[in-house]
């Protein structure tokens, strides 16, 4: 039976997360930038989490190089904190 297309990309990000060992106790830092490719990262691994029992962080580094880098700073901390707050 193949996989349906919705479940390819969280079936591989586990198929990684266990290859690499991560289990409960294990900490997991994911680099939240506020593109698509880092947000999409950040929730699959959050709704990873109770099936695997890491804790999750983001880091964001604002290097202030664009006009928009506080703002992207602000939503990165934004989508952290709402994640934190929905355990």
């Amino acid at each position: 039976m193949r996989t349906p297309p919705a479940d390819v990309l969280p079936e591989s990000a586990a198929a990684v997360l266990a290859a690499a060992g991560v289990g409960a106790g294990s900490r997991v830092c994911c680099a939240l930038s506020g593109g698509v490719d880092s947000v999409v990262l950040f929730e699959l691994l959050r709704r990873l989490q109770p099936r695997f029992g890491f804790s999750l962080r983001a880091a964001h580094v604002d290097h202030g190089l664009s006009p928009n880098a506080a703002a992207w700073a602000r939503a990165c901390a934004g989508k952290a904190s709402a994640s934190a707050n929905a355990r």
